[in-house]
């Protein structure tokens, strides 16, 4: 197939819109730009005038020993503004800015003042006629770095709110579903090695992009694939049908590198659809906004992630630059195309929010098109930009105002409970989410995900290992059949659930469907568990699979008692029953209550209005917050009299990822006057929080009743919203 112009696929497609309307960035015209001074006084490296090139990861800084500093600029002309897009990358250095406008008298107004920026910050204002305006940096942790300033004249594009708009029934549906499969495969899997991440790096650029000239699996059987998908009890497919790497798996009009042009030359989308179709089978795609082989989409340079990845596969004509513009017209006809293929689609898991120049104005629009293309549809909130204060973590945004999408999708972390915004987990098969000859994980690995997402009111997506001949890898066979074994035994208590109404513990979690709360016990001491009340009548209980059950009920408590040789963890799964016209989802959420609730607290340090009071007091939306400038700190709790306890949860946020500070913590206890030291607790994955990839933290059973949280590190002053230990 021909690669067609830009006019013809506009023809073809349909598209409309294809520009986000009324948004141009007024900062292209600025003309003379100050600074303060400048990062190593490399002018040619750090100079402010980078703050305005479109390019976002790359900037002005100030001297390397200051941590305060301006940049003023001129737009040549007054023009009329009302809103400012800062980017300060996953930097999150600055701690105090003010925004500021110079009036014809030649003073200052203040347009925006604040503490943090990170990751695409964007403030409105009431509309103002300047042509000088002023960033000041007041105070920040070290020296500051910012990678754009962008200025519009127009407001914001809102909605009431973002995830009102999605369908009713479709979320009703995802939320059914529970588990599905992630399908990542294609040319790349000739290599063995992670999809995308592996061009330019340990695969040359070159070899990489032409993979698909030697691909041409012949065992490649769609139906077959999807009944062995479907036995193994998955309720849908996500297909990856163009990931980073840029390369299309279906009969694209809008370039050559594409599936037809491989001695394969089938439309794999196409084929899968019908598949699914088949089988009755969810279809659902992947879609990456990062596109590294299209030059339009980054200057030739950009390094995301701080690695090359082999950069753009092919030049553009003589005398042409890049053009993102022209690349958000190419993806939305990719879009347009996937659309006419698959029909209505119920999940659009969109990745890359994180990807250059990836605006919350771009992610307004794209949310806009897909809704107007796909009206029952679903899309991932990754189609926006990664929006966060003090923390880019490219996996949860839930709390984000800004955040967009009707659904999120993680893959590092798990949340702990959260009802309020569907999401999904994920996981790869093996240690990779495309073929890898890297160890498969056992079949139990899956069942775990499975439940905990279920209890947690979640999905879990795994990601099977497929080989480059298009069989399933015969390793997977065996703990497939491991987790359809599981299925078929105990399905129910996660098919057609909402989690809940027990919140899920290390120890146990729950599901529930119309009068039933499936409860999954993980962990029992000696056959026995005692839970909260569960605030109605428990009519029966039954052990699913078989096996007797005691259960006791009291106003305060549900305890269940098992034959402790009959325990299994995963397996042990109590069905109680309600009374007939009761819904077990209409039950607020039931959390254990922890022995530190009402304690009285003791802090190194505090603020006004922030206390250590704070964080004993059960309420989510009140925190303690160190003193300014400090890096280290204590809450010490006086539980009233000594208590026997092994679990802890520690919230840095009022929700999960919200904040980043803690890098370093310890949970002691005093002992016979002097503090011993219980755990030790360190950030996470790529320094992600400690308080996401840590959620709860066990220790061996101790008896006392001082207990202190030590801080023994962080990156600004420490913030706490709650710390709960628990009996057990």
């Amino acid at each position: 197939t021909a690669r067609l112009s830009f006019i013809e696929i506009v023809l073809l497609s349909g598209i409309q819109g294809l520009v986000f309307a009324n948004s141009e960035n007024l900062c292209r015209n600025v003309v003379d730009v100050k600074a303060s001074s400048i990062f190593g006084n490399d002018i040619a490296g750090h100079s402010p005038k980078l703050l305005f090139d479109g390019r976002h990861y790359v900037g002005w800084g100030p001297a390397v020993t200051e941590r305060s500093g301006w940049v003023e600029f001129d737009l040549d002309k007054a023009v009329e503004v009302r809103r400012v897009v800062l980017d300060e990358g996953i930097e999150n250095r600055i701690r105090g800015y003010v925004f500021k406008a110079k009036l014809p008298d030649g003073s200052w107004a203040e347009l925006a003042r604040g503490e943090r920026i990170g990751y695409m910050h964007e403030i409105e204002f009431p509309a103002i006629t300047a042509r000088t305006f002023r960033f000041e940096v007041t105070n920040a942790v070290e020296c500051p770095a910012l990678w754009e300033i962008e200025l519009y004249s127009t407001p914001a594009a809102k909605f009431d709110n973002p995830r009102e708009m999605a369908p009713k029934d479709s979320l009703e549906k995802f939320r059914s579903l529970k588990l599905g499969a992630w399908i990542i495969w294609g040319p790349q899997s000739l290599t063995g090695q992670e999809i995308s991440f592996a061009r330019g790096t340990s695969v040359p650029k070159d070899t990489y992009d032409n993979l698909h000239k030697n691909f041409d699996p012949q065992n490649f059987d769609p139906e077959l694939w999807v009944r062995i998908i479907k036995k193994a009890g998955f309720k849908y497919v996500v297909y990856v049908p163009k990931h980073c790497d840029g390369f299309c798996l279906w009969d694209t009009k809008t370039t050559d590198h594409n599936i037809m042009n491989s001695p394969f030359g089938r439309d794999i989308v196409k084929e899968l659809v019908a598949a699914c179709k088949k089988e009755g089978m969810e279809f659902c795609i992947y879609y990456s906004i990062a596109d590294w082989y299209n030059p339009d989409y980054v200057p030739i340079g950009y390094i995301p992630f701080g690695g090359a990845y082999g950069g753009p596969g092919y030049q553009l004509p003589e005398g042409q630059e890049p053009d993102f513009e022209r690349y958000v017209t190419y993806m939305k006809t990719h879009l347009k195309e996937l659309s006419d293929i698959t029909g209505p689609c119920l999940m659009w898991w969109f990745d890359a929010g994180w990807s250059f120049n990836w605006t919350p104005e771009r992610g307004r629009d794209l949310y806009a098109y897909m809704r107007e293309l796909q009206p029952q549809g679903l899309f991932s909130n990754r189609i926006g930009s990664a929006f966060s204060g003090d923390v880019y973590m490219p996996t949860w945004f839930a709390s984000e105002e800004k955040s967009f999408g009707d659904y999120v999708v993680m893959e590092a972390d798990m949340p702990r409970f959260n009802r309020d915004i569907p999401w999904e987990h994920t996981m790869p098969a093996s240690n990779s989410y495309s073929y890898s000859n890297t160890p498969i994980k056992p079949g139990s690995a899956y069942i775990d995900k499975t439940v905990n997402s279920a209890c947690g009111d979640g999905n879990f997506l795994l990601a099977p290992s497929i080989l480059a001949d298009g069989t399933f890898d015969p390793r997977l066979t065996p703990q497939l059949d491991v987790l359809e074994a599981w299925l078929d035994s105990y399905g129910e208590s996660i098919f057609d659930t909402r989690g809940g109404p027990y919140m899920r513990t290390m120890e146990y979690g729950s599901t529930c469907n119309g009068n039933t709360v499936y409860l999954h016990i993980f962990k029992m001491d000696d056959g026995k568990l005692v839970l909260p009340a569960l605030g109605k009548e428990i009519i029966t209980a039954n052990r699913l699979g078989g096996g007797k059950v005691h259960l006791q009920q009291s106003e305060d408590s549900v305890t269940i008692m098992i034959d402790p040789k009959e325990f299994k963890p995963l397996s042990t799964i109590i069905a109680m029953k309600l009374s007939r016209n009761s819904n077990a989802f209409d039950i607020e959420p039931i959390e254990e209550r922890p022995l530190t609730q009402g304690a009285k607290v003791a802090a190194s340090s505090s603020t006004n209005g922030h206390g250590p009071e704070m964080v004993s007091d059960g309420d989510m939306s009140t925190w303690w917050q160190a003193e300014a400038g400090a890096k280290q700190g204590w809450l010490e709790y006086d539980l009233g009299k000594e208590k026997t306890f092994s679990r802890a949860i520690l919230f840095e946020g009022k929700e999960e990822g919200q904040y980043n500070r803690l890098r370093h913590v310890q949970i002691q206890v005093k002992i016979e006057g002097q503090w011993k030291t219980l755990t030790n607790s360190s950030e996470g994955h790529y320094g992600w929080p400690l308080t996401v990839m840590t959620q709860e933290i066990e220790f061996a059973p101790t008896t006392a009743r001082y207990v202190r949280l030590n801080i023994v590190s962080a990156t600004d002053r420490p913030i706490v919203h709650e710390f709960k230990l628990y009996e057990r």
